[in-house]
């Protein structure tokens, strides 16, 4: 992308937080400065999930400046990661909308690939998949959370759909009118929500790109393997329900 088109680019980011007071500041930062060098008119929406801990005061003492602007969301009550990025999408005005983990565990040159993609016409969605062979970790996860991602992603190809295998990557990115289209469909409040929007592209023959990602850190996940493994299993059924009985094709939601 030369500048030119860069600067006439509007990129929406959404951070959805939940008790991220720790680290909300110097992801901000660093969003802002990546922008900024890239030339991007970019909007960052943190929206905070009803933390209890200041994470929307300590997002609001970020200063920013064009062609980087900052708006941050208070959900009343915590209401899931799905919900965030849903809410966030709802008030995202960008050609490109893209979101991502509060920490920005991966590597923010996965942002400059992504929106060539999607605003080259090259994709639709585009994911960071962690089993790409160019990806890599600096640091990595537990060998617990290896083997539930992959038990979960041969779920996922038996009663959902395939050639996705990396549907838990905290990076995605979408065209703006794809996403306009995906989201206001989505039932899944939690950290299933990544499952059913994925689910939901690819049954609408969206072009979803995977790209390699770098993860730099890997702080303790809020998903915990025990107590979320099951809810997780069982809307892969909800999700394949829903769209047997048409729910996903029609005004009225379940």
């Amino acid at each position: 992308m030369d500048d030119a088109v860069k600067d006439a680019v509007r990129i929406s980011i959404i951070i959805p937080a939940y008790n991220e007071h720790s680290c909300i500041g110097e992801s901000l930062v660093r969003l802002r400065e990546y922008s900024e060098s890239a030339k991007w008119a970019t909007e960052i929406l943190v929206i905070d999930d009803g933390s209890s801990d200041g994470t929307s005061a300590a997002a609001r003492k970020i200063p920013t400046a064009q062609p980087v602007t900052l708006k941050v969301i208070r959900q009343p009550i915590n209401q899931g990661k799905g919900a965030a990025v849903k809410r966030g999408v709802m008030e995202a005005s960008g050609q490109v909308v893209v979101y991502m983990d509060a920490d920005l565990s991966y590597d923010l040159q996965a942002l400059n690939l992504a929106c060539g993609l999607i605003l080259g016409d090259q994709a639709d969605v585009v994911i960071g998949d962690r089993t790409h062979p160019q990806s890599r970790s600096v640091k990595p996860y537990p060998w617990y959370r290896k083997i539930s991602g992959i038990l979960f992603s041969v779920l996922i190809q038996v009663f959902l759909f395939r050639d996705v295998f990396d549907t838990q990557c905290g990076f995605k990115c979408f065209s703006a009118s794809c996403a306009r289209e995906l989201f206001p469909l989505l039932t899944i409040r939690g950290f299933g929500f990544d499952v059913e929007l994925l689910f939901l592209a690819a049954k609408r023959g969206k072009r979803i790109r995977k790209i390699p990602v770098v993860l730099n850190h890997s702080r303790d996940s809020s998903v915990h393997v025990l107590r979320d493994s099951l809810p997780m299993f069982l809307e892969l059924f909800k999700i394949r329900h829903f769209y047997r009985k048409g729910y996903y094709d029609r005004s009225g939601r379940p």
